[in-house]
């Protein structure tokens, strides 16, 4: 009786009821239970079984159950407490969650972020994972939502206007990262695809296009030039391009040949094409072409060495900077051009020509260019002087005699300009032929005032050793006329005055005179 009243203060204390069991006190732990039969309370379909520590809800000859588990792991109990009732009532798709204080509470998986408007989740079977915003729509939807990351979600999305039933499958691959690239817009029929961006492809179909149905590959359009470039091994980045040239006025195809011709006997071969574009290899001479043989070099011309091949020598060379073809390694013949109906013999690559004007039969000679004979003799070169004419100024029919060291007039007054102009590319140079003997030097000059020599214009008489030997000396005197330019050389022109002078250089010899002339010569420009 005592153990019953026991059993009863337990069970009022904790305000539980047990039936079909028996309790007794556990001294180390206080009141407690000790479950002598398996089942500890049942009423109507809860049933608290003591062999399995659950609480059971049974429904027929099954029931589901709650039990704490095997090992809790700690000397605390847990108690949840469930929401309350009338307040945060759940709905479909709802959630029970922990909060703080051991408080379990309603809420909506969509407020969570779990995975947004999905109607099913863990293992799921096929047609099952999708997305919806409502069920009132059917469980349609074409969007699935990551969050990578805490400020930026990421979307896979199915076109609403699938029309068909259809499976993405993604490949079989070995471990690693593989990025699935994304189109930059759609796509055209025919477009050839190609990288936009790292992770992105797109098209160019107005420049790169394949067609399917005629199989041709097109590189640019209309209006838009294109180019195929293959690229060599070297280093330097050189290629090999294919373009059309922006002339074209018709459209071009061409047709390769069927086969490459064998080179064993030597033979050289090119390609050639037919009007309807068909190309062909064919030997040179089948082209009416030519073809050289050996090593050419720069500079050799190119000569036939038979009917279809060509050939270079060094004896025959033509220098392309200097304009001069040389034969034999020594011959060099200038170059010559016809035009304004003159012939041009340029006689080096810095000018100095030749001009043969037929029109005139005048043979004109360049700047710098003179003829010279066989015998060295020189004809129109640059600073030659010519003999024009000699008028006398001084003539008696007896020679003069003079003894004195001090200058002494022997002409006549030279008044005016006694001779002709000088000719055309010249200039006119004066000098006085005088033959004359003597035993000593002698000085001769030119003055315009009396006694007093023009400025350098004497000139020394050299000793002929006796004064009838009559020997002739050409003074290289300066004369007071006008100098320079033949046109102020005009007939009849006055000047200053003047007259020869002589004078002994040394004293007890003498010096006679027989004749004096003015000699006028023009110098070649």
């Amino acid at each position: 009786m005592e153990e019953i009243n026991r059993v009863t203060r337990v069970i009022r204390a904790t305000g539980g009821l047990i039936v079909g069991g028996t309790a007794t006190q556990n001294p180390a732990a206080g009141y407690g239970l000790e479950v002598a039969t398996s089942t500890l309370f049942s009423s109507g379909n809860i049933v608290i079984a003591s062999s399995t520590q659950e609480l059971r809800f049974t429904g027929g000859d099954t029931y589901a159950g709650f039990k704490a588990p095997d090992n809790y792991g700690t000397t605390t109990p847990m108690v949840y407490i469930l929401p309350a009732h009338g307040t945060n009532t759940p709905g479909s798709n709802w959630v029970l969650t922990y909060q703080s204080g051991n408080q379990l509470q309603w809420k909506p998986a969509t407020e969570l972020g779990l995975v947004g408007d999905i109607s099913a989740v863990g293992n799921v079977t096929s047609g099952e994972a999708f997305t919806a915003s409502t069920t009132a729509e059917g469980g349609q939807g074409s969007i699935l939502w990551f969050h990578p990351n805490a400020t930026n979600l990421g979307a896979l999305t199915i076109d609403s206007s699938l029309a068909a039933n259809a499976t993405y499958t993604l490949p079989a691959v070995a471990a690693g990262t593989y990025y699935f690239p994304l189109l930059t817009g759609s796509l055209s029929p025919g477009g050839i695809m190609l990288a936009t961006d790292n992770y992105t492809l797109g098209q160019d179909a107005n420049n790169l296009y394949w067609d399917t149905t005629n199989k041709y590959l097109r590189l640019g359009n209309t209006g838009t030039a294109a180019e195929l470039r293959i690229y060599s091994s070297a280093a330097g980045g050189y290629y090999l391009g294919f373009a059309a040239t922006s002339s074209m006025t018709q459209t071009t195809r061409y047709y390769w040949p069927t086969s490459i011709p064998s080179e064993a006997d030597g033979t050289v071969y090119i390609l050639r094409t037919d009007s309807a574009g068909n190309l062909s290899w064919t030997t040179v001479s089948g082209a009416g072409a030519v073809t050289y043989t050996g090593t050419p070099q720069q500079g050799q011309v190119a000569i036939f060495y038979d009917t279809d091949t060509i050939m270079g020598d060094t004896g025959l060379t033509f220098n392309t900077s200097t304009a001069q073809l040389t034969i034999g390694g020594s011959l060099v013949t200038p170059l010559i051009t016809y035009g304004a109906g003159n012939l041009t013999i340029q006689t080096t690559g810095a000018g100095n020509d030749i001009i043969l004007d037929p029109s005139s039969d005048i043979v004109q000679l360049g700047a710098g260019t003179y003829i010279r004979t066989n015998a060295g003799y020189e004809i129109g070169r640059s600073g030659t002087q010519v003999l024009r004419e000699m008028v006398p100024i001084m003539g008696f029919d007896l020679p003069i005699k003079t003894t004195t060291t001090t200058a002494a007039k022997i002409s006549r007054d030279i008044t005016s300009y006694p001779l002709n102009p000088c000719a055309a590319g010249t200039n006119r140079v004066h000098k006085l032929v005088i033959r004359y003997g003597s035993t000593g030097t002698s000085t001769i000059g030119v003055a315009t005032t009396t006694g007093v020599d023009y400025p350098n214009s004497t000139s020394t008489l050299p000793n002929t050793g006796a004064t009838s030997t009559g020997s002739v000396v050409i003074a290289t005197t300066t004369i007071p006329i006008p100098t320079g330019a033949c046109t102020t050389w005009s007939q009849g022109q006055d000047t200053d005055d003047w007259w020869v002078t002589i004078r002994l250089d040394q004293a007890n010899t003498e010096i006679m005179i027989y004749q004096i002339f003015l000699a006028a010569f023009d110098q070649i420009q």
